[in-house]
């Protein structure tokens, strides 16, 4: 089911991301200030994947992983 493996996929981010976080407190001081917008954005984005993202039907869920991907990519050349 895809949405067993979107969510596979969401529980793998953690890890890599706690990994990420001990390397960068190893070789210097962690920017919390800078990374605290970005750090909320993604807990009220993941409380609403777990909330709602069995209602979402997955045809509109990829939909909307595409605009987000176009749209990052935009902004990202622009």
């Amino acid at each position: 089911d895809e949405r067993q493996i979107f969510g596979s996929s969401i529980a793998i981010i953690l890890p890599v991301c706690v990994v990420s976080i001990i390397a960068t407190a190893i070789t210097g001081p962690l920017a919390w200030q800078s990374s605290l917008p970005y750090l909320a954005g993604s807990a009220i984005g993941g409380a609403a994947a777990g909330i709602w993202g069995r209602k979402i039907p997955v045809k509109w869920l990829h939909r909307s992983l595409g605009i987000l991907i176009i749209w990052g990519g935009i902004r990202y050349l622009c």
